[in-house]
């Protein structure tokens, strides 16, 4: 594990555009047996575009930022509110808006049924990583549950080194930043 993590730093170090840090997370997404994930770096403004890198299917996240999907999209919509990582899934919509059922129903036909979902914020707004899976199996949500610090860890360094590549936010925010330690979970 530790080589992977070493692997995994050093090309995202290395890494000058979108195509090379997907390749970087992708050492993590293999290591851990998830099929597929995105990041998802949120504008400032409305009206920015979204940043995606993604290995889901093209014609899926074509789909999706074509829709504009990144402003209605439930789990994005979730991210925003909440820092902590969630797990989901289209059979959890009952009761859901017409809406939400519409966007899982649409995301299951591209084979994006589940998914574990880990928010970033920064000073400058908030991103997503989501790693997902076309059908559930135990082993999708243990290798995720039980390596949890390690894949907030992933994101957080994908994330910094994602809004580095990506572009700074038009506006740096001109406040000053207030720094104070996270909580560590106790299980």
């Amino acid at each position: 594990m530790f080589h992977i993590f070493l692997d995994y730093i050093e090309r995202l170090s290395k890494a000058e555009d979108a195509a090379s840090l997907q390749d970087a997370l992708k050492i993590v997404a293999e290591c851990y047996e998830l099929p597929t994930f995105a990041y998802l770096l949120m504008p400032e403004t409305a009206k920015a575009s979204a940043k995606l890198i993604s290995t889901y299917p093209r014609y899926w996240t074509d789909h999706y930022l074509r829709s504009g999907y990144e402003r209605t999209d439930p789990i994005i919509l979730r991210s925003g509110r909440d820092i902590q990582p969630f797990d989901w899934g289209a059979d959890s919509v009952e009761g859901a808006d017409q809406q939400t059922r519409r966007f899982f129903n649409e995301a299951s036909d591209f084979g994006i049924r589940y998914g574990f979902t880990i928010p970033i914020h920064d000073r400058f707004g908030f991103a997503a990583i989501t790693f997902a899976t076309d059908r559930w199996h135990p082993s999708f949500g243990l290798n995720i549950w039980s390596n949890i610090h390690l894949l907030q860890f992933a994101a957080i360094l994908f994330h910094l080194h994602a809004r580095k590549r990506l572009g700074p936010p038009a506006h740096p925010p001109t406040a000053p930043v207030s720094h104070a330690c996270p909580a560590i979970p106790r299980r």
